[in-house]
């Protein structure tokens, strides 16, 4: 995923505000070329970077469980 990672965040946010999930998990068949599981991954990405810009590391887990409840708060870029 990290190899193109550019082009999966662009496909990302085009699709963040969809309830249709087949794309990213459980992708059965799998895309060609992407795990079926990459929402996983790309779940991952935006905890990690959010974390990684904001100073108050305590308050962080409960931010980003509260966070994604309202997803546009992650459209930082990463």
């Amino acid at each position: 995923a990290e190899v193109h990672a550019a082009e999966l965040w662009l496909l990302f946010w085009a699709q963040a505000d969809s309830s249709s999930w087949g794309d990213w998990f459980y992708s059965v068949p799998a895309q060609e070329g992407r795990p079926g599981d990459l929402g996983y991954f790309m779940g991952y990405e935006l905890c990690r970077a959010y974390h990684q810009r904001h100073a108050n590391k305590p308050e962080v887990f409960l931010d980003i469980v509260q966070g994604f409840q309202t997803p546009e708060r992650f459209r930082q870029p990463l």
